[in-house]
């Protein structure tokens, strides 16, 4: 008989995370179902954590100390910083790794995000 438990927490380390992502293989979950919003978040937490980002509310926007706290970056602004192409950056948005807006100019990434996906490179899964 199954039964609806409301109100539970689940707690996991760095190490679990990893060891999820991994064995579950979410990477294939995550390409199968793009188009299912509340899975993809789900999966960029879980992802984020692998990657050793605590939790959302732990990232702090200081991501370089020459730029400007709270400032936007371009595709070619990040891919500068973490040493990779903006075409990197660019799949990595297309995946749901790295939100960003579309304008106009091409893609606008914000300070947070950015940070975040910064501390994900850095540790990668």
């Amino acid at each position: 008989m199954s039964r609806l438990i409301t109100g539970i927490r689940v707690e996991l380390d760095t190490e679990d995370l990893q060891v999820l992502w991994s064995r579950a293989n979410l990477e294939a979950l995550r390409v199968r179902t793009r188009s299912d919003e509340r899975l993809q978040r789900v999966l960029k937490l879980v992802y984020m954590g692998a990657a050793g980002v605590a939790t959302l509310g732990q990232v702090s926007t200081d991501t370089s100390a020459t730029r400007e706290a709270g400032t936007n970056w371009t595709v070619t602004e990040i891919a500068r910083e973490a040493g990779v192409s903006p075409r990197t950056v660019r799949r990595e948005i297309e995946r749901g790794f790295l939100s960003a807006d579309a304008t106009s100019a091409g893609w606008i990434i914000g300070p947070e995000e950015a940070d975040l996906y910064f501390r994900a490179r850095s540790k990668k899964v």
